[in-house]
C-alpha cells in the first residue's frame, strides 16, 4: 500500500468525489456505473500499487455546470494521469479508458494484460471474473 493524495479540482461551489475502482459496468452511464470505494478529494488514502481512481468535480456557472472528469492509476507510489474528459457524456468517454486500467495488472507481461483487456473489452470485466473463478 502507498499513500497518494487525491488531486482537488475544479470549482469548489460544486460537488466533487472520488472512487477508487473496482469495476466499470459495460454500460455506465453516470457514477453509479463506477463500482469502488469513495475516498475523500484532497486527502491522503492508502491504494494498492496499480488502483485505479475516478475524480469527479465540476466547473463553470451556477447556471451551468460542466462535469470535469479525470481518471488516474497508482504507477510507483504517485497518481499518474491516464484521461480527461469535460463533457457531460463523461461517464460514456471514460468508461473505456478505466475498464481497460482495471484489466492490466503490473505484474503481469505486457502480452497477458493485452489479452485480458481485450477479453474485457469484449465480454466485460464481470464476464471474464467469472469465467476465471469457474476456472480454478
Amino acid at each position: 500500500m502507498v499513500a497518494v493524495t487525491i488531486p482537488q479540482f475544479g470549482d469548489s461551489r460544486f460537488k466533487s468525489w472520488a472512487k477508487v475502482l473496482q469495476e466499470v459496468k459495460p454500460d455506465a452511464k453516470n457514477g453509479f456505473g463506477f463500482v469502488g470505494e469513495f475516498v475523500e478529494v484532497g486527502r491522503k488514502v492508502d491504494c494498492k500499487e496499480g488502483a485505479v481512481v475516478l475524480v469527479y468535480a465540476e466547473r463553470g456557472s451556477r447556471a451551468r455546470r460542466l462535469p470535469w472528469v479525470k481518471l488516474y492509476r497508482v504507477e510507483q507510489g504517485q497518481l499518474v494521469e491516464y484521461a480527461e474528459v469535460l463533457s457531460e457524456d463523461w461517464a460514456f468517454e471514460i468508461r473505456e479508458h478505466a475498464r481497460k486500467l482495471l484489466s492490466q495488472t503490473p505484474d503481469l507481461p505486457e502480452e497477458l494484460r493485452y489479452c485480458i483487456a481485450e477479453l474485457v473489452s469484449k465480454y466485460g470485466l464481470t464476464a471474464v471474473e467469472q469465467a476465471l473463478r469457474e476456472a480454478k
